[in-house]
């Protein structure tokens, strides 16, 4: 009895052991778990944990093209603050912000939305190139036009001209009034590409043949073909990138046509034919007004909104000189408009793609950018105010600013030094300035305006002792000497309060609006529990330090 009260002792001793065991190796495993999920987190702020994917997140959206990387998350833990106050005001309740966010999705949706399901899905292959090449673009003809009056002695040369009794170079030679053309020219002519009797005229034309005569505007118009061209490599790599795109338009148009009518039936789009006829360019009656046009699973479309949009369509095209439509045509026009921009924006709504990666990070993004400009309305801006005289002080405190600069306008001869003394030596017994200088400087020496600021020391204090049309001693400068002759000097002329007051204020606006910030962060920041990991920040910064680079390198 003892023995077997030893050994269930010992199995209870083993069980507690391996139990122990165990407990000690899963506790090991959440310790390693543990520490490799806090080497991804970058920052706490107010028990709220971001990661380094967090900022990759934050950074990618923020930065611009010449933007530096930061030092330290400072600005991403900035940024964090603003959109947990914004949110515990509940700032994304606010019109204008709903407004902002709802228009940047719809709009972003449809862009995705069309990425997805039409330009994603374009493809055009060399063959259906080829075939639209051979289709749309020959054969090709060149043909020398010539034109003239009809009824006059012109008639008779064509004449001869086709029975081969006069060259086309004499007849190009000869005057209207000897029987020659108005005008002529050479172009050329893809056949396809043409309507009606200029495509019959060229159809079936051949190379030397002179074509009937057409009458055009006030005179007659000949045609003597010189090239035919059937299929050709060169011109088809030519016109390769316009047929691509063509082709690409084309295909884009019958993939949105699909996609729209998909929409329709999973929508059901229901159109009241007998409403819509009872529709023109009157207002609708008060009992038309309020039947339905358009029905649909989502929403519906009465007469009185469907006239709205024909009233607003036709505005448009009168506004921009469109040629005018029949009222049934204009009413399709319309439909057909209102139909497809419906269901698509339902269907780009109805996707999410808020919800999916890479745009949910864009999204985001965006919203936080909101929830920052909604605080910073309600409580940075009611603070920027600058009154008049704030103004006049910073006027009067940046006078210099506010100044145009004392200038001077010189002439600066360089050279060795014997030779610049031996221009002074003429110069000073009364020969002409200029015309010593022509001798040695092609073309004399060029007027030079700047501000008096901006002079070397040595050249300020040389130039600052003469009056205008004085010249100076010579004086060293850079590897040789030089002479400078004075023209015109201009004091600093002060701009008026008024012609600067609104730069003033938005540049104290600007001033104020930083600072308000900067205040309400540094309530913020003492006010809130803040840790940062600088471990991932040095392997985070090394790591966007690393790819920028690899893009400057692409």
């Amino acid at each position: 009895m003892e023995r077997k009260g030893t050994v269930v002792m010992r199995r209870f001793v083993i069980v507690v052991c391996v139990f122990l065991l165990s407990y000690a190796g899963l506790a090991q495993e959440r310790a390693v778990a543990a520490w490799f999920w806090e080497e991804t987190n970058l920052a706490t702020v107010n028990g709220t944990e971001y990661s380094a994917q967090d900022f990759k997140n934050w950074w990618w959206n923020w930065r611009e093209e010449a933007t530096p990387l930061p030092e330290s998350p400072e600005e991403f833990i900035e940024w964090q603050l603003l959109v947990q106050e914004a949110t515990r005001m509940q700032l994304f309740l606010e019109p204008t912000y709903r407004s902002k966010v709802g228009t940047f999705l719809k709009v972003r949706s449809l862009m995705l939305l069309q990425e997805e399901e039409v330009n994603g899905k374009v493809s055009v292959s060399d063959g259906e190139v080829r075939n639209f090449y051979r289709e749309e673009y020959i054969p090709k003809l060149r043909a020398r036009i010539f034109y003239y009056i009809a009824d006059s002695p012109t008639e008779e040369r064509i004449t001869a001209l086709r029975n081969g009794i006069l060259s086309v170079e004499e007849f190009i030679a000869l005057k209207p009034e000897e029987g020659g053309a108005t005008y002529h020219e050479e172009k050329v002519f893809r056949i396809p590409q043409l309507q009606g009797e200029w495509r019959a005229l060229l159809q079936d034309a051949k190379v030397g043949e002179i074509t009937q005569p057409v009458t055009m505007d006030k005179g007659v118009v000949v045609l003597k073909i010189e090239e035919r061209h059937g299929e050709d490599p060169q011109d088809l790599e030519q016109l390769k990138g316009i047929i691509l795109k063509k082709l690409q338009t084309r295909n884009a148009d019958e993939l949105t046509a699909r996609l729209v009518d998909i929409l329709g039936k999973k929508y059901n789009m229901q159109v009241d034919e007998e409403v819509l006829a009872q529709i023109d360019l009157s207002p609708p009656t008060e009992e038309l007004a309020s039947k339905l046009v358009i029905s649909s699973k989502q929403g519906d479309v009465t007469a009185a909104n469907f006239w709205a949009s024909l009233q607003s369509e036709k505005s448009f095209r009168e506004k921009n000189k469109f040629p005018p439509e029949e009222v049934d045509v204009l009413k399709k026009r319309v439909l057909a408009s209102m139909i497809a921009q419906t269901v698509v924006s339902w269907e780009a709504a109805d996707r999410h793609y808020e919800e999916k990666e890479p745009f949910k990070w864009v999204y985001r993004f965006y919203c936080d950018h909101r929830l920052n400009k909604e605080i910073e309305k309600r409580l940075v801006e009611p603070k920027v105010k600058v009154d008049e005289p704030e103004l006049e002080q910073f006027y009067r405190e940046n006078s210099e600013r506010f100044s145009h600069p004392e200038m001077v306008d010189f002439m600066l001869l360089e050279g060795e030094a014997h030779t610049i003394s031996a221009m002074w030596q003429k110069i000073s017994t009364g020969h002409d300035f200029f015309e010593v200088a022509a001798e040695h400087v092609p073309g004399g020496p060029s007027l030079q305006q700047m501000p008096v600021s901006q002079l070397g020391p040595e050249l300020k204090e040389i130039v600052s002792s003469l009056r205008p049309g004085e010249v100076s001693l010579p004086f060293a400068f850079k590897d040789g000497s030089a002479l400078v002759r004075l023209v015109n000097y201009r004091e600093k002329v002060p701009v008026s309060f008024l012609q600067v007051k609104e730069q003033i204020r938005q540049e104290l606006s600007r001033l104020k609006y930083q600072q308000v910030r900067e205040e309400l962060l540094r309530r913020l920041k003492e006010g809130s529990e803040i840790s940062i990991n600088p471990k991932v920040w040095k392997k985070l910064r090394k790591e966007l330090a690393n790819a920028d680079v690899a893009v400057k390198n692409k």
